[in-house]
């Protein structure tokens, strides 16, 4: 019988993730892709967005969107503000 396996593809920028997932994908694996995800949720104007800018100010707005690179900056500089960020976004 053919077991189900979830595994999980984590590591720094330019770790190599994306090759490692278009291999798994290319053996037939699904591939999930929270990268995907988080900017669906980060382009909408939903309750999630607004908390996330409550947490982390209008200085991460850049031409009416959440600029990534700025909500990183902060929140890989301060584990409090990492962990709130993912406990808004983790439910999503």
């Amino acid at each position: 019988m053919l077991g189900l396996m979830k595994v999980a593809v984590t590591g720094g920028c330019s770790s190599g993730k994306s090759t490692v997932c278009q291999v798994l994908e290319k053996m037939g694996a699904g591939v999930v892709y929270t990268d995907d995800i988080v900017k669906s949720i980060l382009g909408s104007h939903s309750k999630t967005t607004k908390a996330i800018i409550e947490l982390l100010g209008n200085e991460i707005i850049s031409q009416g969107k959440i600029d990534k690179g700025q909500v990183a900056r902060l929140v890989f500089s301060d584990k409090n503000r990492l962990e709130k960020l993912e406990s808004i976004l983790h439910p999503e």
